[in-house]
């Protein structure tokens, strides 16, 4: 049952709600949720509780610039991890039914 009354609002500066944003996004991304789950009313609700004053990103935000500096951020760790290490990069491609160019890519690391 959802309760009713606030005794108080928490506030949410631009930097924590840019931080929250990223984690939600994550989940969704983790998860493989469609980004418009995140505009449903039960999901609003539920983080408006856990959180009053935050309202969580839009499906725009979750594909646009939340994924696109989640990307970012991957790749940079990816880079990190992978300074100095003997890599392959294996790569095979071919067509579906619809003749659609299908690719696949594996990257092997040492060990």
């Amino acid at each position: 049952m959802l309760v009713q009354s606030q005794a108080f609002v928490v506030k949410t500066d631009d930097k924590l709600k840019h931080n929250i944003d990223l984690q939600v996004a994550k989940y969704f991304y983790a998860n493989n949720i469609s980004f418009s789950t995140a505009e449903h009313p039960e999901f609003v609700k539920m983080i408006t509780i856990l959180r009053p004053g935050y309202s969580p990103p839009n499906r725009k935000a979750l594909a646009g610039s939340l994924l696109a500096e989640t990307t970012e951020d991957l790749q940079d760790e990816m880079r990190k991890k992978l300074l100095a290490k003997d890599c392959t990069l294996i790569e095979d491609g071919w067509s579906n039914i619809h003749n659609d160019p299908v690719t696949a890519m594996c990257l092997h690391v040492e060990n």
